[in-house]
Order: C-alpha cells, then sequence, then structure tokens
C-alpha cells in the first residue's frame, strides 16, 4: 500500500488547494517558508488520526471528534492541529471554510481483499481520508475525518466503529515514519523511542509473549491485593463511608515492556542520546529506520523526513543520501530539504517545487537550480550529465569516439552532456563535489595507475561516488594504462619521428610493465632526447591530433573495452 496523492487546502502559507502526486522518493524543494514543512505536516496530522486507531498509546477527543497521541509538549505541537497557528492568518477573519487535507492510497490486489474482509467493504477505486478542521466555535462539532472509496464517501466505516476496522486493517500492513528537523533533545529522542518502541512491539506476536505477561499479572496481584487492603484501612479513618480500595493493574505492561531500552552511544566516551548533539541524534534516528528496513525488507512503510541535511557533516550528508536511496527501492520515502545533494537528478518529475505561487512536479534540472538559488555558468545551464576526465587531451580523444553515438551525439551538441577536463586527478573530489552542487549527474573516466586509483579511493570512501559511475582505461595485459595506450601506435609514430627524431619501434616502448608516457620517456632518453612536463604535454597533443584526423579507426581492438562500456553507459542514463 502506497500513499498515491495528498490534497492540502487552507493551511498555514497554504490558501489555494494544491495536489501532490507522491513517487517511491519524492523530494519536496523550495525556499525557506514557502511550504514544504507545511505539506509534509498536514500529511502527518492525517496519518496520526489514522494511526491513533490502532495504538493503545492513544486518546480520543471527543470535542474534536479525533485521536491524539499521548506524547511530549514538543510533539504534541507539532503534529495536532491548532486553528489559530495553522489557518492561513489573512483568512481568519472572514472565512468559514475549513483546513482540507486528503490522503489517497493505492492498494494492491491482496491489500484491497484484506481490507474487505476485515471491513467488510469492497473498494472499486483509491481507499482516501479526508480530514476538515473548522474556526472553533459552533462549528468545532463540524470537525471530522472521513474515509472515501475514490470520491464516495464509504459511510458504512464513517463512524469511531468504522474507524477502528479500518485502523486494524492498517496497521496490520502499513506504517509510518516522521523525522522532523530537529528542533529540541526531547522531540529528537522521542522520534528514535518511537521507532524503537515500534521494533519492540513485534515480540507481541510471539506464542512465549502473551504467558510472560500474564505471569507478570500474577506476581503484581498479591501485591495489589494487600496494598487495597492497606488503603482501605486507613482511608477508613478519615471517610468512614469508604467501604473499599481496590488497586487494579492497568495492563500497561506491554507498553512498558515496549519502552524498556535506554540508548547509550560510545563514540571515545559512553554517553546518554540525550546528551549527545542534534546531528547525532539525527542520524541515529535515520539509522535505526534504515536497519529496521533491512531486518523487516516486507514492512510496507511510508517515510516523512524533514531537511534531512541538517546538523549533519558533508561526508555524512552523501552516505544519507544512499540510505534514503535504499530506503526508497521498498518503500515509499517524502523528504523536504534545500541540499542539491538530495535532488532526483534522473527522474525530475520527483522533484516538487513549492513556492508561493504553485507546488507542482520540477520539468527541467534548470527550474530546480533555480528553485535552490544555484547559480551556474553559461556553458553549463543546459547541463544535466558531465563527464570527468583527467585533462584536455583525454577530452578531445574521447570525444571522437563518443560522438559516434547518435545519442551521445546530440546530447553534447544540445549542451545536455559536456565533457569537462580536470587538469589534474586530485582535484576528483573537488570537482564531484562542485558539479554535484550544481545538480549535475557525474561520470568520470580516469587513467588506470596508482595516482587515479588513490583518487577514486577517496572519493569512494567519502560517499561521493559509485562504482558504476567510474572507468578506467585498463589495456589488457598492463599493470598501468592511459588513453594513449589504448591508441594505435602507427597513427602517430611517424610524427612523433618528424617533429622529435625519436624511433617509437624502440624496445623500450614495447615494455607493458609502465603506462604510455613513461614509456615515451624511456625511450627520449635512450634516444639522447631532452623529457619535460612540456615535451609531454606537446607529444601528447600530437596524439590527440592524429585521432581527429584518422576518427574511429584509430583505437587497438584490445582497447575498446572500457570506451564501448562507457558509451553504453551514457546511452542508457541519457535515454532516461
Amino acid at each position: 500500500m502506497k500513499i498515491d496523492k495528498i490534497i492540502v487546502k487552507n493551511f498555514r502559507s497554504i490558501n489555494n488547494q494544491c495536489e501532490i502526486k507522491l513517487e517511491d522518493l519524492t523530494v519536496l524543494i523550495g525556499p525557506n517558508n514557502e511550504g514544504k514543512s507545511n505539506i509534509l505536516a498536514a500529511l502527518i496530522i492525517t496519518l496520526n488520526s489514522i494511526r491513533a486507531t490502532w495504538e493503545s498509546s492513544m486518546t480520543y477527543d471527543r470535542n474534536r471528534r479525533r485521536y491524539l497521541r499521548k506524547t511530549n509538549a514538543d510533539e504534541r505541537k507539532l503534529y495536532r492541529y491548532d486553528w489559530p497557528r495553522d489557518f492561513p492568518i489573512e483568512k481568519q477573519r472572514l472565512s468559514k471554510e475549513p483546513s482540507e487535507f486528503i490522503v489517497s492510497f493505492n492498494l494492491t490486489k491482496s491489500e484491497a481483499t484484506a481490507f474487505k474482509n476485515i471491513t467488510k467493504y469492497k473498494l472499486k477505486s483509491n481507499f482516501g481520508i479526508k480530514q476538515l478542521f473548522y474556526k472553533p466555535g459552533p462549528l468545532t462539532d463540524q470537525n471530522s475525518i472521513e474515509p472515501y472509496d475514490g470520491k464516495k464517501l464509504i459511510k458504512s466505516l464513517d463512524n469511531k466503529k468504522g474507524f477502528k476496522k479500518i485502523g486494524k486493517f492498517m496497521g496490520k500492513i502499513w506504517n509510518y515514519q516522521f523525522i522532523p528537523t530537529i528542533r529540541t533533545p526531547s522531540l529528537a529522542v522521542a522520534n528514535i523511542e518511537d521507532i524503537i518502541e515500534y521494533e519492540l512491539s513485534k515480540l507481541e506476536n510471539s506464542k512465549e509473549y502473551p504467558k510472560l505477561i500474564k505471569k507478570i499479572e500474577e506476581l503484581q496481584k498479591p501485591i495489589l491485593d494487600s496494598l487495597s487492603k492497606e488503603l482501605t484501612k486507613n482511608m477508613k479513618l478519615f471517610l468512614p463511608t469508604v467501604k473499599k480500595i481496590r488497586l487494579i493493574s492497568k495492563n500497561q505492561v506491554r507498553r512498558l515492556v515496549r519502552q524498556a531500552c535506554q540508548i547509550y552511544i560510545n563514540d571515545g566516551v559512553e554517553t546518554k542520546v540525550e546528551m549527545k548533539g542534534d546531528g547525532i541524534k539525527s542520524l541515529l534516528a535515520i539509522s535505526v529506520l534504515h536497519n529496521s528496513i533491512i531486518a523487516q525488507s516486507k514492512d510496507n512503510t511510508f517515510f516523512g523526513l524533514e531537511e534531512p541535511e541538517s546538523h549533519l557533516h558533508p561526508k555524512a550528508v552523501h552516505r544519507l543520501k544512499e540510505v534514503i536511496e535504499e530506503m526508497s527501492e521498498s518503500n515509499q520515502v517524502i523528504i523536504t530539504t534545500h541540499s542539491p545533494i538530495f535532488v532526483d537528478r534522473m527522474n525530475v518529475k520527483r522533484n516538487i517545487l513549492v513556492n508561493e505561487d504553485s507546488i507542482r512536479p520540477a520539468t527541467s534540472i534548470q527550474e530546480i537550480r533555480e528553485s535552490l538559488g544555484v547559480e551556474i555558468s553559461d556553458n553549463l545551464k543546459a547541463a544535466k550529465y558531465v563527464l570527468l576526465v583527467e585533462g584536455e587531451k583525454d577530452l578531445r580523444i574521447l570525444k571522437v569516439f563518443l560522438m559516434k553515438s547518435d545519442k551521445i551525439k546530440k546530447s553534447l551538441i544540445s549542451g545536455l552532456l559536456q565533457i569537462e577536463p580536470m587538469y589534474g586527478v586530485t582535484k576528483l573530489t573537488y570537482f564531484i563535489r562542485q558539479f554535484e552542487m550544481l545538480l549535475c549527474n557525474i561520470c568520470v573516466y580516469l587513467d588506470n595507475d596508482d595516482e587515479a586509483r588513490e583518487a577514486f579511493k577517496k572519493a569512494f570512501d567519502l560517499n561521493l561516488i559509485k562504482i558504476k559511475n567510474v572507468f578506467f582505461t585498463n589495456f589488457p595485459g598492463y599493470k598501468n594504462s592511459e588513453m594513449e595506450d589504448l591508441i594505435k601506435k602507427s597513427i602517430y609514430k611517424d610524427k612523433i619521428k618528424q617533429d622529435y627524431g625519436v624511433n617509437l619501434e624502440d624496445r623500450e616502448f614495447r615494455n607493458n610493465k609502465y603506462k604510455w608516457s613513461e614509456r615515451v620517456k624511456k625511450v627520449f632518453q635512450a634516444s639522447g632526447k631532452p623529457w619535460n612536463d612540456t615535451i609531454k604535454k606537446n607529444i601528447k597533443n600530437t596524439v590527440a591530433t592524429c585521432v581527429e584526423t584518422n576518427g574511429v579507426s584509430s583505437i587497438l581492438k584490445q582497447g575498446k573495452g572500457s570506451i564501448n562500456s562507457l558509451v553504453e553507459y551514457l546511452e542508457k542514463i541519457i535515454s532516461k
């Protein structure tokens, strides 16, 4: 079961009705105070009302006709509807309209069958929950939460007993967790404890669990009976009319078992989580969620994360992005963010632009850049994909082979794909971070030598890049190789002999222990010729020019592997 869409009207900064379709991963983007958090808050208020019907830690507020969670003050302020705070201020004086929230759920066939078995109602369309909140006063009794079958009100379930059935159904197959931007220590810890409590509640399905609970209650009974007698005796001294005082177990053992857990973190010194910083608490809450997903992959869970990047070091943010992507593979996730890192670059429509005028899916990367305030140079404005290479000569050689693909050629001409030289592989992490902040999808093509392998390892360890996005110039039989190793010697050897008086047929050039530039250096030195970085640069330029003249026939058959893999990968992501 997944949330298909949410509709919000007259809630905080959202005046007019807005409708948002949710994907497996939905990213809400926009400036501050434009409504991103309000969309999440409206969703959580409605989900809390449904969840109340299957959790024992709830009470029913008859005045407002809704359920409230028994939580701390911070949670109540955030998750409960409060008309003076939540109804649009500019409408409060004259408008009699309510705040309106609608959440529509998409059920599988088996889930629809389970819904029918529990509620005795057969759904014909998506299942929906509609919630209305009026101004306190004469209209307060009209506050309502209503079940819908598509646009049709389900009258048989539109009552307290009906919602208990709905709650029972949802409690069996669905769960949700919400982690707001951490505002107070008590709220941060409450989020973590709530997740752990949910996991511990699964013990109640054990056959041994009821027996153990009964045993505890049996041990409690004589103590409570004895206390009852003593209290009755003492109270009669003050009020002779008192006949008996009874102490009865509140049957809260189950809840106490779920909550019987304290959290300590040892990062050099073991400390209670309450004493840690907001970043640690936020990461711990998400880590507990992630662990829960791995342990219970069958769980059908919805996750709402508000500004997950808050309080975190950049390295932790990149790791968190991977966790969220993994969570969305088997569950539904919605996040609000100001960070370009969390933008879905491959599926642009999953990013929802939120501003004072509208709430709608993004249609281009450029729109998202503008919404986040990302400034970019003119030559990169159209770029969605960036291929990083070590140097300008690598760019020229690669471009010859890439242009043979019609898809890649069109992307290069239109600017959708850009090839960017780093002028040194040690700058890899810097360039990845720069283009990531510009919301570009990044691919890397590197020499296969110690320096490049070390640069890749550093970026990989920092969670800046994935293996699928990296390609090396592997050449069979060579421990180290670079771009020129893939090129036929026959197309440039005569030009080098003509310009430098060096014959590359020398046996030093055939030694595959070394990469191309080192072999050329040895030939030059063996021939009594000078060698320096300028000469190396000029010879590489000669090779690139010869490749541009001879075209795709310049490549050795053994060297096609890495380039063909790169072409295949680029064509695939461009097609998406």
